[in-house]
């Protein structure tokens, strides 16, 4: 069975895919902090949350019943925790 592509029904659904997975991303700021053209500081951030309502980004999947981001590299220093184990470490 291939994976199917998930899309964010609203921006609540967006924002639980941003704090579940990207969160926990090396590469949740995309190419860094920049500067607009007016001068003011830009925070980054990863490139496919911009397209998200546009269309489909097919490295958006759904794999084993969970949402599944193909570009996703796990930051070792913000790892994501198993919600199995949550209540076992502090």
């Amino acid at each position: 069975m291939s994976d199917m592509l998930w899309r964010p029904k609203g921006r609540h659904d967006l924002a639980s895919f941003e704090s579940e997975i990207c969160a926990h991303c090396l590469d949740r700021n995309g190419e860094g902090d920049w500067e607009d053209e007016f001068g003011n500081d830009m925070p980054g951030q990863c490139v496919l949350i911009h397209y998200a309502f546009v269309g489909p980004t097919l490295q958006w999947t759904i794999k084993d019943g969970k949402r599944d981001c193909s570009c996703f590299v796990e930051d070792p220093d913000n790892p994501a925790r198993c919600p199995r184990t949550l209540e076992m470490f502090p």
